[in-house]
């Protein structure tokens, strides 16, 4: 593994052996394996360009505009690998109508898989204990590897243990308490709580929802190579810290394609760009 500068962010470091994991485990075919090392050799570069050691000080002293918590280093890192990893690198991409055809596609199927699901009693029974039922299938599976032996058919999975919900009322689960000031138990017991309660329709209404995101966020961003990279990243610092930040996003351009050619008034000009 290259080596990184003492001041690289650890969370890069982080993504960035676990994106080389891939290619030395052979997760790609030959030409994605091209695309991918282009990429990762870019992501290695925020982390070892002398400029970056300025920009990566700066930006993680900024507040993030977030009414909820927020890690700054795992937001902003995270943020510039997304937009590096949806980046072409000369790469063929759909055009923005093929795309939203194909979510368009999975949106559709959703719906009627819902309509499906409404018109069938069964259907809407299970619909509404589908969480619960595959935790405590889980939970079987869990046990039986570790020497428990159960016999039920597979129809009474949920009912391997009938005391699951007595478990979580044990939990001392003030929902008026600060998030802050709950202890982990308190924080597992709201998670498994609300995780038991989720029914698949919440799951395909929300996973429908995202399908819509990336459609739109495809259609904005849609632009040969640095353009859209330009773009994306001007995005992410409006979305973070609600600033347009030219001269950073100008800096991380030359630390991702290794020049030194861009300057906040070619983001600037690039941001807008609007294709034809």
């Amino acid at each position: 593994m290259k080596p990184f500068k003492s001041w690289t962010p650890k969370f890069l470091i982080t993504l960035y052996e676990n994106e080389v994991n891939k290619l030395i485990h052979n997760e790609y075919n030959e030409k994605q394996r091209q695309v991918q090392s282009r990429k990762a050799d870019a992501f290695y570069r925020l982390g070892t360009h002398e400029d970056m050691k300025d920009v990566w000080e700066k930006l993680l002293a900024y507040e993030i505009k977030s009414k909820y918590p927020v890690n700054v280093e795992e937001a902003l890192v995270g943020g510039i690998l997304e937009q590096i990893w949806i980046n072409p690198f000369g790469e063929k991409v759909d055009t923005p109508k093929e795309k939203n055809q194909q979510l368009g596609d999975v949106t559709r199927a959703i719906k009627t898989l819902q309509r499906a699901i409404k018109k069938a009693g069964e259907a809407r029974h299970e619909n509404q204990i589908i969480m619960e039922t595959i935790l405590h299938k889980k939970n079987m599976e869990h046990r039986n590897q570790r020497g428990e032996k159960f016999a039920l058919p597979a129809n009474q999975v949920r009912y391997i243990d009938i005391n699951a919900r007595a478990d979580l009322s044990s939990f001392p689960l003030d929902e008026h308490m600060p998030w802050k000031q709950r202890n982990r138990e308190q924080r597992l017991g709201w998670w498994t709580k609300e995780a038991m309660a989720v029914n698949l329709t919440e799951i395909l209404d929300y996973y429908s929802e995202r399908m819509t995101d990336y459609s739109r966020v495809y259609k904005d961003h849609y632009a040969k190579d640095t353009s859209k990279l330009c773009r994306g990243l001007s995005w992410l610092m409006n979305q973070l810290y609600g600033k347009d930040l030219n001269e950073y996003v100008a800096r991380i351009m030359n630390a991702i394609l290794d020049v030194d050619s861009w300057d906040k008034d070619k983001v600037r000009k690039n941001r807008s760009y609007k294709k034809a």
